[in-house]
């Protein structure tokens, strides 16, 4: 409510398109193991989401011990010290 008052209701995004500036999405990501990229490409992207580097490509450059290596992600937690 705060950054509300402040005038940060809205989002840069949303500032840009009332300035008339044309959007541009993200076409294709490298950063996210497909698996981990596939929500935000269905609830932002409607699908649309491409990734530039397929999972084949990706194994092997870590040395981590994946509880399951075809989806390289887990979920800890942490109840502090």
């Amino acid at each position: 409510k705060k950054a509300a008052k402040a005038g940060l209701g809205q989002s840069l995004f949303e500032r840009m398109v009332m300035l008339q500036l044309k959007p541009i999405r993200l076409q294709v990501q490298y950063r996210m193991h497909p698996c981990l990229s596939e929500f935000p490409s269905n609830t932002f992207y409607e699908g649309d989401l491409q990734n530039g580097i397929s999972a084949a490509e990706r194994e092997g450059t870590s040395d981590f011990p994946w509880p399951n290596p075809l989806k390289p992600m887990f979920f800890y937690t942490s109840l502090g010290l």
